[in-house]
């Protein structure tokens, strides 16, 4: 037994070693929310999402609304609608788990003391930047978006401080990317809601580890095509 102890110490150091050397070459980069030119999701950020509305209409039938604004700015009459669409067939993604309570998931946050971190800045929607932490997760649960994917290195937003975003697992909410795998919460979850889903996630690394993968899948999940692929 101490012996595995031993090996699974090591395994996590070369981890961590792995996630800052990747982060020291990426410096100069952001994550990425999207990488598929075909992927035309509905984006609701702090400059439109009063017109929230008229630019559904807009786009007819999509398939995914992304919300990138401000927490305080996803009012109940917007909450509404919004589930009322996704229960209809559409997918909701958000990345800030202070939503989380109004869109059907519970939040949690990690601090930046327990895991190996880097603290840094990436932007999201039209706010510029915001501080958070990039960490490395690992893939989780049995859904077909984690098929073929281990690891990623993701962007999780700052929610107060010293600690990040996350959200709770629990009954109806399946853990797609946790930090580690005895966790209960989680850095990536999607939840059934009617006909249609809302995912949880953080923003991304796609040339890294296994982020590209997950990303396509999630985009074409997300997009109502087939996966895995």
């Amino acid at each position: 037994m101490k012996g595995v102890e031993i090996m699974n110490h090591l395994r996590h150091i070369i981890f961590t070693f792995l996630l800052f050397t990747l982060i020291a070459l990426s410096a100069e980069s952001c994550p990425e929310p999207v990488e598929a030119s075909a992927f035309r999701p509905v984006i609701l950020n702090s400059d439109n999402i009063r017109t929230y509305e008229q630019i559904l209409r807009k786009q007819s039938q999509g398939s995914c609304v992304i919300i990138q604004s401000k927490p305080e700015l996803l009012d109940d009459e917007i909450v509404k609608k919004l589930l009322s669409w996704v229960s209809n067939g559409g997918v909701l993604w958000f990345y800030d788990s202070r939503m989380a309570l109004k869109l059907g998931m519970q939040p949690s946050s990690f601090e930046a003391r327990d895991f190996p971190v880097k603290t840094m800045e990436g932007e999201f929607g039209t706010d510029k930047k915001f501080p958070g932490v990039a960490v490395g997760c690992e893939a989780t649960g049995n859904h077909s978006l984690t098929i073929g994917v281990r690891k990623a290195m993701v962007f999780a937003l700052q929610v107060e401080k010293g600690r990040y975003s996350a959200v709770l697992i629990e009954d109806g909410v399946t853990p797609l990317l946790k930090i580690q795998k005895k966790d209960q919460f989680a850095l990536a979850a999607i939840k059934p809601h009617g006909a249609g889903f809302i995912v949880f996630k953080p923003l991304l690394w796609p040339d890294q580890y296994d982020g590209g993968s997950f990303q396509r899948k999630l985009i074409k999940f997300s997009s109502k095509k087939e996966v895995p692929f």
